[in-house]
């Protein structure tokens, strides 16, 4: 698969693993739960992300290896199915996170990705 050499590099930057941070802070963990859940688990794999940066850039790397939204979409359920049996969160939800990170990680991103409630970037 071939795809354009800036994805890679913008999915290393710090700032824009820092918006995706945001996004799965706002749209994806507004409380919390997520991350509580993630640093109390007693899992063996020690690879598994703790903290939202570390979910983020993982998001970032699938993307910037040219990952599409089903990809990052998917990612975050095997996540959530993880730390709780079953997801928490619905597809379509996840799927207009995965297009926000998809948008952010291009450099395209809208100002709903970046500054609005998650009811709004839902729609």
């Amino acid at each position: 698969m071939s795809f354009p050499q800036y994805l890679g590099k913008a999915a290393g930057s710090a700032a824009v693993i820092a918006q995706v941070e945001a996004l799965l802070a706002r749209a994806w963990d507004p409380n919390g739960e997520l991350v509580s859940a993630a640093r109390l688990s007693d899992s063996r794999d020690h690879g598994r992300p703790r903290t939202l940066a570390e979910f983020a850039a993982a998001v970032c790397g699938i993307l910037g290896a040219g990952g599409s939204e089903a990809e990052v979409s998917g990612y975050l359920r095997r996540e959530e199915a993880a730390l709780w049996e079953l997801p928490r969160t619905q597809g379509t939800e996840r799927a207009a996170i995965a297009g926000a990170a998809w948008r952010i990680v291009r450099g395209i991103s809208r100002p709903e990705d970046l500054d609005a409630s998650p009811d709004v970037l839902r729609c």
